[in-house]
């Protein structure tokens, strides 16, 4: 997740503020120190079975003394003799290899996933929205999405960003879903939209759908945001596109983001904005650096009954960057100078809309948490 937005009644009527990451230092040991505990024991458990095993056909070591006792409790010579003594077989240390590997990514995943659950629980006792980024990067789990209906309270609304495939982005194949991926293997690495048949094309559209089905029964979808790419451009056939959001998705909240100047250029401007309200888009207001030609101005207005800003930050020397992190991307802590003159604007758009959801994109270490926070307070 990379933003979210502290309680509506926080800093005004209908306005939501945003975040990215933060630890609760109360859930430390249970996190991390208790998890990293179990890790240390397991790992150390191939080594103590592999010293047992090593010696089974030697009967004389196994009764040593006999002593039965001895041979379940392998001494430190023998640990030092199985490291060292190259005459023992490949495969067994493959199997410790395995044993070690297969336990480290078992308990990292588990150390992962309690990680975010606290995580989360954490964020929704001080925000009340949250950006979810990881459906930008495959089709959301049903499963999951019900979780997160669960471990947050009646009120706490979730924006998702749209699967990359559907927003024009370039997708690797590897995260297509797997009857997908067995389709295309072999023909291209990354895969565009067009590049699907028409039965491929509805299944994702129904997948993604599906998938945060959960969320939207529960009330806490605020809206899908389609980041369009700078290389989509103002033509008959990106309007068509955008036109078919509503027939695959309708019902849910969308709000649209462009990373290209020229949809918002003097003389077209209004006529993107009247189409965007015409079909109860949410038109995404954007900070982000300028000076590049593809720089989107900080154009506020709203189309819908949501209205959004995204703040991406100002790190000119990496917005367009190739081979970077997207948190390397948008490092970059804002002064509260800098978000200060976006309060009136913020008020304003409030005004003509249901919410004002403003989202920190700064996903760098606790960037978009501590900015979130200054942005609550200037709007008290």
């Amino acid at each position: 997740m990379s933003a979210v937005a502290p309680p509506a009644s926080s800093p005004g009527a209908g306005e939501s503020v945003g975040m990215a990451y933060l630890e609760t230092p109360s859930r430390k040991f249970v996190t991390i120190y208790l998890p990293l505990i179990a890790f240390l024991i397991v790992l150390l458990f191939p080594f103590y079975w592999m010293a047992i095993t090593a010696f089974k056909p030697n009967n004389e070591l196994l009764s040593r003394e006999g002593n039965p006792f001895w041979v379940h409790h392998p001494t430190f010579d023998h640990i030092h003799k199985l490291l060292f003594d190259t005459s023992y077989p490949q495969w067994m240390w493959n199997t410790v290899l395995i044993s070690v590997v297969s336990t480290f990514v078992s308990l990292a995943a588990s150390v992962f996933a309690a990680y975010a659950i606290e995580r989360l629980r954490f964020y929704a006792t001080r925000f009340s929205i949250a950006e979810v980024d990881s459906t930008f990067y495959a089709i959301p789990n049903e499963k999951t999405a019900q979780l997160w209906v669960e471990r947050t309270p009646k009120d706490f609304v979730f924006d998702a960003k749209a699967y990359a495939l559907l927003t024009q982005h370039p997708t690797p194949a590897a995260r297509l879903p797997k009857d997908l991926r067995e389709k295309v293997a072999g023909s291209k690495t990354n895969l565009y939209f067009k590049d699907l048949g028409a039965k491929d094309k509805e299944s994702v559209w129904d997948r993604f759908r599906e998938g945060l089905q959960p969320l939207h029964d529960a009330g806490k979808l605020g809206a899908i945001v389609f980041q369009f790419p700078k290389w989509f451009l103002p033509s008959p056939s990106s309007y068509r596109f955008m036109e078919d959001l509503r027939e695959w998705l309708p019902d849910f909240g969308i709000a649209i983001e462009f990373r290209q100047a020229s949809w918002l250029k003097p003389e077209r401007r209004q006529r993107v904005l009247d189409f965007l309200k015409g079909r109860g888009f949410t038109y995404v207001v954007v900070d982000e650096p300028q000076g590049f030609p593809s720089s989107v101005p900080p154009v506020a207005a709203t189309t819908g009954p949501l209205g959004m800003v995204r703040f991406h930050g100002h790190n000119n020397e990496n917005w367009e960057k190739r081979s970077i992190t997207a948190a390397e991307r948008f490092r970059y802590l804002y002064e509260s100078t800098e978000l200060k003159p976006w309060v009136p604007t913020i008020r304003d758009m409030a005004k003509g809309t249901r919410e004002v959801h403003a989202v920190m994109n700064n996903c760098y270490s606790d960037y978009a948490v501590r900015n979130a926070q200054d942005l609550a307070d200037l709007l008290n």
